[in-house]
């Protein structure tokens, strides 16, 4: 497959997610929805936020960009993850964790 075929795939399949996902909005599938919480990593309170709905269906595309915009936001996270103590924001157990409550704002604010 050369590089025309690919790019045209690409687009086809992302106008198919986007028509099923819009079908399955309109005939009131699970909307999406931001789930809040607390939580504490190594001992330290943090605000979280679950994404639940039809935006999961898939390959999960909008999970990645939701992960790219925090990166870009916030800064990269550590190589290991939540093991590092103190840091600005989480991605994990399908979870974002914010150690500011202005963070999660921002990210309410891109996202909801």
């Amino acid at each position: 497959m050369n590089l025309q075929d690919q790019i045209l795939t690409s687009i086809a399949k992302q106008m198919s997610d986007d028509i099923d996902k819009q079908l399955l909005k309109n005939l009131g599938g699970p909307e999406f929805q931001l789930i809040y919480d607390t939580g504490t990593v190594l001992g330290q309170s943090y605000y979280t936020v679950k994404p639940l709905g039809w935006a999961w269906m898939g390959d999960n595309a909008e999970w990645h960009e939701m992960v790219g915009w925090c990166v870009k936001t916030f800064g990269p996270t550590p190589k290991d993850g939540v093991w590092t103590p103190d840091q600005r924001w989480y991605v994990n157990n399908a979870k974002f964790w914010f150690k500011e409550a202005k963070d999660r704002d921002w990210f309410t604010l891109r996202w909801a």
